[in-house]
């Protein structure tokens, strides 16, 4: 409970009890999935036996050991002159190589290099995606005989540097300094070989809940990288057994498959709907209107068809073939989201909105009846546009009937009217130098009196002319007077 509260104090939220649970608990659900892989650098040179700092190390390391998870992985790296091999093992390994550690710290030198060394070639073995390196000594550097390591400017420690940071997990892998007494070049040394680092417990008085804080710091960076791995995630829907184009009949039976895609957060989906059924397609099914699904679980459920026809009505009687595309909707979430942003510095959850997958084809039938409403609607339609076009037409082409003269000096012509067409009369007589004629046409006027006329005049070498003339009017065009007489109505 100390070291999650301390985790809880570098995540920036309030340290109680109730917030140690809480984050403990978020913490189990998401990384129950999830593999931590620690390495332990335990110095085992003289000093550290003489101050009796090596003993307390082989008391605390069986607690920190036994409070991993079933899937993290160890390796326990003892290190002076030189330094053992890091395998990563199980923590029930890890436990049974506790007895096989060194009784006493009698070792000459302090290799930090070669400790390094060994936990990143068992990191990149491992293909570690989160890990924490635990540097465990009371000394400074002291490796005079190994040219690559004996200063902090010797060629190795560039290397380790470089090899640190291409490790599959590098941005979350974290140094861990547990210094004990004055702690030698332990900041030192971490800094130079990993690019995040953290220093606990610098007197080495609580050496218990630095290696606690250690891991509960290495499990908060696990679950945040497990919480952005499912970004995008969330339930997809499949349609076990079913091909493409899945003939339906009455009594037809169709399977569907609710499937959490993420790795390590829990979905919760509303609202869940089969859509694109026609509304007189009548299925039946067990599907909940939500569900919860750990990560990685799925459901089935049956979807049954008590009709496959659709029902129309149209102008003309057909029995057709019909494709429908069934889909689920719904809305997804993660029931951890709350305790996600309280918990992991306010990283939130980012699935996806609701489920994915291919929609279904499925292939019905549409019988299509005649409607008797429809023809009457269609036949009232054409009498309509019928009407009001003959309508249009009509006033548009006001009944004219009477004569239109036009006059000269000493010559007139008589141009009859009757009806609605377009008429028009010879005037070339009416004019020596040339042809020339004029065209009437009647216009909308008041009802229940006779139309005005339009009246367009063309005479041979001239621009045409035109001029609108009311009854028992007249108007003088082309040089001519025309004079409109109506008869009676």
């Amino acid at each position: 409970m100390a070291g999650l509260t301390c985790a809880l104090l570098s995540t920036g939220s309030s340290a109680n009890a109730t917030d140690s649970n809480g984050l403990e608990s978020l913490l189990n659900k998401i990384t129950a999935r999830q593999t931590a892989h620690y390495a332990v650098l335990i110095d085992t040179s003289g000093s550290m036996e003489s101050n009796g700092y090596y003993q307390r190390v082989l008391q605390v390391l069986p607690q920190f050991i036994g409070s991993l998870t079933v899937r993290d992985q160890v390796c326990l790296i003892t290190f002076s002159s030189g330094a053992g091999d890091c395998s990563l093992v199980s923590k029930s390994e890890a436990e049974q190589q506790l007895r096989n550690l060194p009784q006493h710290a009698t070792g000459v030198g302090s290799n930090f290099g070669r400790a390094f060394k060994s936990a990143l070639d068992g990191l990149r073995r491992a293909g570690a995606d989160t890990a924490g390196v635990l540097l465990l000594s009371d000394a400074e550097l002291n490796a005079p005989d190994d040219t690559s390591y004996k200063a902090l400017d010797s060629s190795g420690w560039s290397q380790l540097r470089q090899e640190a940071t291409s490790l599959p997990g590098s941005p979350s892998v974290t140094g861990y300094g547990i210094p004990f007494g004055k702690g030698g070049d332990v900041a030192t040394v971490l800094g130079t070989v990993l690019p995040h680092v953290r220093m606990l417990d610098p007197v080495g008085k609580d050496l218990s809940a630095a290696l606690d804080e250690a891991r509960d710091d290495t499990r908060i960076r696990e679950a945040r990288t497990a919480v952005t791995a499912d970004d995008g995630k969330g339930v997809a829907v499949t349609w076990p057994g079913a091909g493409p184009g899945v003939a339906l009949s009455q009594g037809s039976e169709v399977h569907v498959r609710l499937t959490a895609t993420t790795t390590s957060l829990p979905v919760h989906i509303t609202g869940i709907l089969l859509r694109g059924l026609p509304d007189d397609v009548i299925a039946t099914h067990n599907l909940p209107e939500q569900a919860d699904l750990k990560a990685g679980e799925y459901r089935d459920y049956v979807i049954r068809f008590t009709t496959a026809e659709s029902h129309r009505y149209g102008f003309l009687s057909s029995h057709d073939a019909a494709t429908w595309r069934l889909r689920l909707d719904g809305t997804v979430t993660s029931p951890l989201a709350d305790d996600v942003r309280t918990y992991l510095a306010g990283q939130a959850t980012q699935l996806a909105a609701g489920p994915t997958g291919d929609s279904l084809p499925v292939a019905g039938s549409v019988r299509t009846t005649v409607d008797v409403a429809s023809w009457a609607l269609l036949f009232g339609a054409i009498v309509l546009a019928l009407t009001l076009g003959i309508g249009a037409w009509l006033r548009a082409h006001r009944y004219v009937e009477g004569v239109l003269v036009a006059e000269a000096v000493d010559s007139e012509v008589s141009i009859p009217l009757r009806g609605r067409r377009e008429t028009g009369g010879d005037l070339s007589r009416l004019f020596p130098e040339g042809s020339a004629k004029v065209r009437v046409k009647s216009l909308p006027g008041q009802r229940g009196s006779h139309p005005p006329l339009r009246l367009l005049c063309e005479v041979q070498g001239r621009p045409p002319r035109e001029a609108t003339c009311q009854p028992d009017s007249r108007v003088l065009l082309c040089g001519i007077e025309f004079h409109y007489k109506p008869g009676r109505r």
